[in-house]
Protein backbone atom coordinates (compact mmCIF):
# COMPACT_ATOMS: atom_id res chain seq x y z
CA UNK A 1 0.00 0.00 0.00
CA UNK A 2 1.31 3.29 -0.99
CA UNK A 3 0.67 6.12 1.52
CA UNK A 4 -0.68 9.60 0.33
CA UNK A 5 0.45 12.87 1.11
CA UNK A 6 -2.40 14.72 3.30
CA UNK A 7 -3.13 18.03 4.92
CA UNK A 8 -5.26 17.29 8.01
CA UNK A 9 -8.50 19.87 9.31
CA UNK A 10 -9.09 19.54 13.26
CA UNK A 11 -12.71 18.20 12.66
CA UNK A 12 -11.13 15.06 11.44
CA UNK A 13 -8.79 14.67 14.01
CA UNK A 14 -11.53 15.06 16.60
CA UNK A 15 -13.55 12.97 15.44
CA UNK A 16 -11.33 10.17 14.75
CA UNK A 17 -9.82 10.50 18.40
CA UNK A 18 -13.65 10.46 19.68
CA UNK A 19 -14.07 6.81 18.20
CA UNK A 20 -10.23 5.53 19.11
CA UNK A 21 -9.05 5.65 15.56
CA UNK A 22 -6.69 8.21 15.13
CA UNK A 23 -3.96 5.91 14.10
CA UNK A 24 -5.98 4.61 11.15
CA UNK A 25 -4.29 8.32 9.19
CA UNK A 26 -0.76 7.75 10.12
CA UNK A 27 -1.42 4.13 8.49
CA UNK A 28 -2.86 5.46 5.78
CA UNK A 29 -1.06 8.86 5.00
CA UNK A 30 2.65 10.14 4.60
CA UNK A 31 3.64 12.60 5.46
CA UNK A 32 0.46 14.11 7.43
CA UNK A 33 0.40 17.98 7.48
CA UNK A 34 -1.42 20.69 9.91
CA UNK A 35 -1.28 24.02 10.54
CA UNK A 36 -0.34 25.55 13.80
CA UNK A 37 -4.53 26.61 13.66
CA UNK A 38 -5.74 23.04 12.91
CA UNK A 39 -3.08 22.10 15.46
CA UNK A 40 -4.64 24.24 18.37
CA UNK A 41 -7.74 23.25 17.73
CA UNK A 42 -7.03 19.74 17.97
CA UNK A 43 -5.07 20.84 21.74
CA UNK A 44 -1.99 18.45 20.79
CA UNK A 45 0.31 17.35 18.65
CA UNK A 46 1.05 13.58 17.95
CA UNK A 47 4.34 12.15 16.54
CA UNK A 48 3.44 11.54 12.94
CA UNK A 49 2.12 15.23 12.02
CA UNK A 50 4.27 18.18 11.59
CA UNK A 51 3.26 21.46 11.78
CA UNK A 52 3.60 23.99 8.66
CA UNK A 53 2.12 27.52 8.54
CA UNK A 54 0.13 28.37 5.10
CA UNK A 55 2.07 30.53 3.72
CA UNK A 56 -0.20 32.25 1.60
CA UNK A 57 -1.60 34.79 4.30
CA UNK A 58 -3.68 36.35 1.34
CA UNK A 59 -5.36 33.23 0.50
CA UNK A 60 -5.71 32.50 4.34
CA UNK A 61 -7.39 36.02 4.45
CA UNK A 62 -9.54 35.36 1.37
CA UNK A 63 -10.90 31.90 2.59
CA UNK A 64 -11.71 32.73 6.47
CA UNK A 65 -14.53 34.76 4.77
CA UNK A 66 -16.38 31.77 4.24
CA UNK A 67 -14.75 29.25 6.81
CA UNK A 68 -13.22 28.91 10.20
CA UNK A 69 -9.01 29.66 10.41
CA UNK A 70 -8.52 26.39 11.09
CA UNK A 71 -10.28 25.52 7.46
CA UNK A 72 -8.96 28.19 5.83
CA UNK A 73 -5.31 27.89 6.97
CA UNK A 74 -5.76 23.96 6.03
CA UNK A 75 -6.88 24.25 2.76
CA UNK A 76 -4.55 26.98 1.62
CA UNK A 77 -1.22 24.82 2.97
CA UNK A 78 -2.91 22.05 0.70
CA UNK A 79 -3.37 24.52 -2.31
CA UNK A 80 0.37 25.09 -2.03
CA UNK A 81 1.46 21.64 -1.09
CA UNK A 82 -1.08 20.38 -4.07
CA UNK A 83 -1.57 17.40 -1.68
CA UNK A 84 -4.88 15.92 -1.20
CA UNK A 85 -6.83 17.46 1.83
CA UNK A 86 -9.14 15.49 4.86
CA UNK A 87 -12.24 17.75 5.54
CA UNK A 88 -15.76 17.16 6.91
CA UNK A 89 -17.46 20.89 6.46
CA UNK A 90 -19.86 21.16 3.31
CA UNK A 91 -18.41 24.87 3.14
CA UNK A 92 -14.80 23.94 3.23
CA UNK A 93 -15.14 21.00 0.93
CA UNK A 94 -16.65 23.03 -1.48
CA UNK A 95 -14.05 26.13 -0.81
CA UNK A 96 -11.05 23.17 -1.25
CA UNK A 97 -12.67 21.80 -4.87
CA UNK A 98 -13.15 25.48 -6.00
CA UNK A 99 -9.00 25.45 -5.82
CA UNK A 100 -8.65 22.25 -7.65
CA UNK A 101 -7.70 20.22 -4.70
CA UNK A 102 -8.86 16.65 -3.98
CA UNK A 103 -11.04 16.36 -0.60
CA UNK A 104 -11.76 13.57 1.58
CA UNK A 105 -13.61 13.15 4.84
CA UNK A 106 -13.56 11.33 7.91
CA UNK A 107 -16.00 8.59 6.44
CA UNK A 108 -14.03 8.60 3.17
CA UNK A 109 -10.70 7.48 5.44
CA UNK A 110 -12.78 4.86 7.05
CA UNK A 111 -13.70 3.47 3.50
CA UNK A 112 -9.67 3.85 2.66
CA UNK A 113 -8.90 2.01 6.08
CA UNK A 114 -11.78 -0.83 5.71
CA UNK A 115 -10.42 -1.84 2.30
CA UNK A 116 -6.62 -1.80 3.33
CA UNK A 117 -7.87 -4.04 5.79
CA UNK A 118 -6.96 -2.13 8.71
CA UNK A 119 -10.59 -2.27 10.07
CA UNK A 120 -12.97 -4.96 9.65
CA UNK A 121 -16.40 -3.33 9.60
CA UNK A 122 -16.98 0.20 9.12
CA UNK A 123 -20.99 0.13 10.73
CA UNK A 124 -19.94 0.35 13.92
CA UNK A 125 -17.39 2.97 13.54
CA UNK A 126 -19.84 5.38 11.11
CA UNK A 127 -22.32 4.35 14.78
CA UNK A 128 -19.45 5.36 17.36
CA UNK A 129 -19.20 8.84 15.04
CA UNK A 130 -23.30 9.48 15.48
CA UNK A 131 -22.64 8.89 18.83
CA UNK A 132 -20.02 11.13 19.35
CA UNK A 133 -21.99 14.21 17.93
CA UNK A 134 -20.88 14.16 13.99
CA UNK A 135 -23.82 14.25 11.72
CA UNK A 136 -23.57 12.04 8.99
CA UNK A 137 -26.36 12.59 6.68
CA UNK A 138 -28.51 9.38 5.60
CA UNK A 139 -27.47 9.31 2.21
CA UNK A 140 -23.99 9.26 3.34
CA UNK A 141 -24.65 6.69 5.83
CA UNK A 142 -26.33 4.55 3.22
CA UNK A 143 -23.63 5.36 0.32
CA UNK A 144 -20.67 4.16 2.74
CA UNK A 145 -22.29 1.39 3.68
CA UNK A 146 -22.58 0.20 0.11
CA UNK A 147 -19.36 0.86 -0.80
CA UNK A 148 -17.64 -0.69 2.49
CA UNK A 149 -20.31 -3.88 1.12
CA UNK A 150 -21.79 -3.74 4.39
CA UNK A 151 -25.65 -3.48 2.72
CA UNK A 152 -28.33 -1.49 2.97
CA UNK A 153 -28.40 -0.34 6.89
CA UNK A 154 -30.89 2.23 7.90
CA UNK A 155 -30.24 5.02 10.01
Amino acid sequence: MVKAPIVLDATVLIGLDRIGQLDLIPFLCDPVWVTPEVAAEFGRLQPWMSVQSAPNRALVRSLELTVDAGEASAIALASEKNSRILLDDRKARIAARQLGLTVTGTVGLLLKAKAAGRISLLLPLIDALDQAGFHLSADLRMEALRLAGEGDHGT
